[in-house]
């Protein structure tokens, strides 16, 4: 990583570092155990990596992307918005922020959890991802 901000930092332009994790991070989130874990650590190197480069007093905007549910083929194109909505939402944030959700639509979603206790948040979303990838019954 050093040698990468070495290189950017030479170009003499704006330069940023986005990691992208996911809304799922912040749930312990069953039957997603890998996916939900790893977009925690995505997450927390994020900080660490921005909390360095300020004590070092480099120009490079760190950010982290905990993306919402966007339509993609990942999601089956369920989704609040379209990757292009939330790409350009969470570029909006450059500079700005340490940390986003990206989209309106993403942070009010995201912001309505924190007030669910956590056994609840982890058994709607367990319950939610459970319904959408049952196998179909054999007839």
């Amino acid at each position: 990583m050093k040698v990468l901000i070495k290189q950017m930092l030479a170009r003499g332009k704006r330069c940023a570092i986005v990691t992208t994790s996911s809304g799922l991070r912040l749930i312990p989130c069953p039957g997603a155990v890998a996916y939900s874990s790893s977009k925690q650590f995505a997450s927390w190197f994020t900080f660490a990596l921005d909390y360095e480069l300020k004590m070092t007093k480099r120009k490079v905007d760190v950010l982290n992307w905990d993306c919402g549910r966007t339509r993609t083929k990942m999601t089956g194109g369920d989704g609040f918005v379209s990757a292009d909505e939330a790409v350009s939402s969470m570029l909006n944030q450059l500079g700005k922020s340490r940390t986003t959700h990206g989209h309106i639509k993403h942070e009010t979603s995201m912001f309505s959890r924190k007030f669910y206790p956590e056994w609840l948040s982890t058994s709607i979303f367990f319950n939610l991802l459970m319904t959408r990838h049952q196998a179909p019954a054999n007839n």
